[in-house]
Order: C-alpha cells, then structure tokens, then sequence
C-alpha cells in the first residue's frame, strides 16, 4: 500500500518510517536534496542556539542556499561556524545566520515556519541588494 502525504521518511534496519521532512520544505542545493530538520539538529546539538529553522533561499549557482534563523546570542555564531564545518558536509554548510530573540510562533504556540521563511527570504533579498 503506498500513501502520498508529502512527507520524506527513511526506513530503518527496524523497518519502521522515521520522518525526515516534508517535500515542499525540502532544500534543494548544488543538485543535493538536504532536509531542514538534518540541518537543524546539526545546529542545536551544541549550546551557541535555543531554537533554530533553516530556510533554502534562492540562489544563481546552487539553485537554493541555506539559510538558518536562530534564538539565540549572535556572539555564539563563529563557534557555530566552527562546529559545523566537521559535523556537516560541505553541501549542507548554512550560507548566512539570522538571529533573533526569539522565534515566530503560531497560535499553537508551535514554530511558525511559514512566518519565518517569509522573514528569512525578505533578508537574503535585502543583503543581495546590498550587494549589488
């Protein structure tokens, strides 16, 4: 039986489906399919960030950069940067940090990772922008 959901799952040597992410949040970059959540749980495995969400923004070589927004103290990012390059692969390097205080959430009081990929694409525009 198959089931279209729009989730991304792996099967384990259990056999059971364990959730990777969902297809629409997929990041696409430098011809790799990089799931946020991998990217996230990179991210919060150290103590430089509370929260985190990586965003794919539009990008003209790797079709998609990485993006993460954190809560957190941004004095924390160069440790960051450091940790990461040996807990994730080149292709999975996020491209720019955005810190924050705090996340957006919703009325669930959950993430609100639409609101954040909004803001987090409103800034890479607004930095290639400036770069130009």
């Amino acid at each position: 039986m198959a089931v279209w959901s729009g989730d991304t799952v792996v099967e384990g040597a259990d056999g059971l489906l364990r959730f990777v992410g969902r297809d629409d949040e997929m990041i696409k970059s430098a011809g790799n399919r990089i799931s946020p959540l991998e990217v996230e749980e990179a991210v919060l495995a150290g103590n430089e960030a509370r929260e985190a969400v990586a965003v794919g923004v539009a990008d003209p070589r790797l079709g998609q950069a990485i993006i993460v927004m954190l809560a957190g103290d941004a004095a924390a990012e160069p440790a960051l940067r450091t940790r990461l390059r040996t807990a994730l692969p080149s292709f999975m390097q996020p491209a720019g940090y955005l810190w924050r205080d705090a996340l957006p959430r919703n009325a669930n009081a959950k993430l609100d990772r639409s609101a954040i990929a909004a803001e987090v694409r409103a800034w890479s525009s607004e930095q290639e922008q400036g770069q130009a």
